[in-house]
């Protein structure tokens, strides 16, 4: 085969093919296509393509945070790992007060259109006031879920976001998105201010305590060096931060079931992997915790998703075979913790 890249059609076309497999072997066939040059060239879109979706996740981190008590106070600063096919969250973080936000990523997903009618449609959603969109809406399961998805006016008052959706202010974040994606230097000095970073490999490319909150959002699952994130994290926090983390433990479709990934070999999971960028971890709930704990964070607010498990004990491989019921049952959780 050529080295040419092969064209947005083909790569299509591949795709479409592939989804007629069971799940098992179309992961295995994906991971064997990544080898081929241009595959993976063409990244698909996260759903933070979706305005609501972004707008939905910032409420929930937002309501949550501030039920749980480790945010009382709108962060001056906030930094997302993996933000995806848009800065929606984090644009929506800076029309609820947020004035610098660092968007980090393992790839370039986003571009300055995108991201310049993503804030259009917030700056509508926030000034309707629109209730959190949930439920049907969505086609997966957004979690965490809420008492009450009403709008939070205790809040978000009136007078709090008249200040936040001035004109004034939604230019500046305009201007501040021109320049994330300005091959010029990135160095700023207005109060508003947004940094994207793709790809990024060293905790270094931020300054110590450079982030009042830490927050991603179906991410955490997905990065290989899991250790070297979370002392990241430890590192950018400011001493009285806050981090909200919501992380998905499944398969991601990669196995029939949801947990299957856990009864994979080293080898399947390799051929599985393939020269992707990246792959789910496969690392459980009690990784993360520990973790955290090992750094001395301070957990606030751990809720659990639990999922009937859809493989048997027996049928875990012997990476996995210790599993405690909590890890196996638990398919997510929203982890907060404090410095």
């Amino acid at each position: 085969m050529s080295n040419q890249t092969p064209s947005k059609k083909v790569v299509h076309f591949l795709r479409e093919k592939l989804g007629l497999l069971p799940p098992n072997y179309q992961t295995i066939v994906k991971g064997i296509l990544s080898y081929l040059p241009g595959i993976y060239t063409f990244v698909d879109q996260t759903r933070s393509a979706s305005t609501r979706f972004c707008y939905s996740v910032w409420m929930r981190h937002l309501v949550i945070s501030w039920e749980c008590g480790g945010l009382t106070s709108f962060p001056n600063s906030l930094l997302e790992l993996g933000p995806g096919s848009s800065f929606g969250v984090g644009l929506a973080a800076m029309l609820t007060g947020t004035n610098r936000y660092y968007a980090l990523d393992a790839i370039k997903f986003t571009d300055l259109k995108t991201n310049l009618e993503t804030l259009d449609e917030l700056v509508r959603l926030f000034q309707d006031r629109v209730p959190i969109p949930h439920g049907e809406e969505f086609t997966t399961e957004v979690r965490p879920h809420l008492k009450t998805y009403d709008f939070p006016t205790h809040i978000l008052d009136d007078e709090h976001l008249k200040k936040c959706l001035s004109v004034e202010r939604v230019q500046l974040i305009k201007e501040a998105l021109k320049r994330a994606f300005s091959e010029s230097d990135q160095k700023q000095n207005s109060k508003i201010q947004i940094f994207y970073l793709a790809p990024w490999s060293d905790y270094k490319v931020l300054p110590e305590g450079c982030a009042d909150m830490i927050l991603s959002n179906t991410v955490l699952q997905c990065v290989d060096n899991l250790s070297d994130v979370y002392e990241s994290f430890h590192y950018w926090l400011a001493p009285d931060g806050f981090m909200s983390h919501n992380i998905d433990f499944s398969s991601y479709g990669a196995t029939k079931e949801w947990n299957g990934h856990w009864a994979c070999s080293k080898l399947e999971w390799s051929l599985m992997r393939g020269k992707r960028p990246y792959l789910i971890n496969r690392e459980p709930y009690s990784k993360h915790v520990g973790l955290l704990k090992q750094l001395g964070f301070n957990i606030v607010c751990d809720i659990k998703f639990t999922t009937e498990s859809g493989i048997k004990r027996y049928e875990l491989v012997e990476e996995f075979k210790d599993l405690s019921d909590d890890d196996l049952y638990t398919s997510g959780s929203m982890l907060q913790a404090t410095r």
